[in-house]
């Protein structure tokens, strides 16, 4: 790529051409040199004048020695090198403040995907809040800068263009209203979609779990403004509702279109934001297994066994204490096995098989080994979707959830009938749909 030379290196220009006039032994030379120097320096700053009094912007870089980390050598690059990579049409902004390596979630998931298909038609620009560092980063193929604070990313906006801005995740960034007031200020330049991972919009609870860990019923009897002082499941730490929905309301303003993934999801933003219904976007995630995906051959199942299962990331707030006192309550009428194909927090001390993280390829292969019945999917994080729901139905598995979120519409829209919905978030009621398909499988 022909890169530019920096303004504030011109002159450097014309100081090697002096250096060469005092060292070399020809007059003549000297003097055309200095003077094809200067005249060349005098036309550059001519044309930015031209471009200023027609009324084209022309980006300069603000901060002109910004240093930044080439990871393929290594190499320090000032910033006017990225500015003369990123300067150019067709970019996208992606942002997500979560995603990783190391972190496995539906969005991050959603995210490679999407990214993959942006680069279909933009140069995309990743851009990562990482939280144990509390630092911007910024990635395009293999170039990373780092921000400090959101004054400094200001800088970026003021500089680049970009053609489409999409937010994937807002989550877990202490200060999301310095976000949305940048991306707010520059709209002009670009196009904004939201996709609808969460309800972080809704409230800080970002997946409306009420101070008891429970699923919350948005807006009843002023319940938000009660609950909000006291709710450990914030992400981040705001206590006003109103205000903090007034904030996305004016994101929202400007959003150009929204995407969700089921019908469950957008019900409930529409309820809090009825104002966006005309650009609202519905479209299931693909399904991420590959051609070659192993496949689940449910076991005859022995008279008085059961072997039951949990696919996925073993927490509070995926139901992992309702599945162990549902688990404690099938032993009295069964010769119970359990599974998790997945990983546990800490804070789990368990005797049940537990894989680890897992490919999802495998997944029928690891059912099938471990001569699965049936699975238990207990979240009640209204989820938005859920991939490991959607991979379970398509390997034609025995599954049970609750009627809370995304995957129970999946399921009732489907007609999938290797499945039971418990109606309630409770062990009652997540007990009687388990004993409903262990009596239909």
């Amino acid at each position: 790529m022909n890169k530019k030379t920096p303004i504030y290196k011109l002159n450097d220009r014309v100081w090697d051409a002096l250096k060469r006039f005092l060292s070399s032994n020809n007059p003549l030379s000297w003097i055309t040199n200095i003077f094809i120097n200067i005249l060349w320096l005098i036309g550059k700053y001519l044309i930015k004048l031209v471009k200023l009094v027609l009324g084209k912007k022309e980006y300069t870089p603000v901060i002109e020695k910004k240093q930044v980390e080439e990871i393929k050598d290594n190499k320090e690059l000032s910033f006017d090198d990225i500015y003369d990579l990123l300067n150019t049409d067709n970019k996208a902004l992606f942002i997500d403040l979560i995603l990783n390596e190391d972190n496995r979630s539906g969005a991050s998931d959603y995210g490679k995907e999407k990214i993959k298909e942006l680069n279909n038609t933009y140069d995309v620009v990743l851009l990562v809040y990482k939280i144990d560092k509390k630092e911007w980063y910024l990635n395009l193929n293999n170039l990373v800068l780092k921000f400090n604070d959101s004054k400094e990313l200001e800088k970026l906006f003021e500089l680049i263009k970009f053609d489409l801005v999409f937010i994937n995740n807002l989550a877990f960034y202490p200060e999301p209203e310095d976000i949305i007031d940048l991306l707010i200020k520059y709209k002009d330049k670009y196009k904004i979609n939201y996709a609808f991972h969460d309800y972080l919009s809704i409230c800080p609870s970002y997946f409306l779990l009420d101070e008891t860990g429970f699923p919350c019923e948005v807006n009843k009897n002023g319940v938000c403004k009660k609950c909000l002082n006291n709710n450990p499941y914030k992400v981040v730490n705001r206590n006003d509702v109103d205000r903090w929905r007034d904030k996305y309301k004016e994101l929202f303003d400007v959003v150009d279109e929204f995407m969700f993934f089921s019908e469950y999801t957008k019900n409930i933003v529409l309820n809090i934001y009825p104002n966006i219904s005309n650009r609202c976007i519905v479209k299931e995630h693909k399904c991420l297994l590959s051609e070659n995906h192993s496949l689940y051959q449910r076991p005859v199942r022995k008279q008085g066994y059961l072997n039951v299962c949990f696919v996925g990331h073993f927490g509070k707030t995926k139901g992992a204490d309702l599945y162990i006192e549902l688990i404690d309550r099938l032993k009295k009428e069964y010769k119970v096995k359990s599974v998790i194909i997945g990983y546990a927090d800490d804070e789990y001390k368990l005797d049940y098989k537990i894989t680890g993280k897992y490919n999802r390829d495998d997944l029928g292969y690891l059912l099938t080994e471990n001569k699965i019945d049936l699975v238990i999917m207990p979240s009640y994080s209204n989820e938005t979707f859920s991939y490991t729901v959607q991979e379970l139905m398509v390997l034609n598995v025995p599954i049970v959830v609750f009627e809370c979120g995304a995957p129970a519409s999946r399921i009732k829209k489907e007609k999938y009938e290797l499945a039971e919905i418990a109606e309630e978030v409770s062990v009652d009621s997540l007990y009687n749909a388990t004993k409903n398909l262990i009596n239909k499988i």
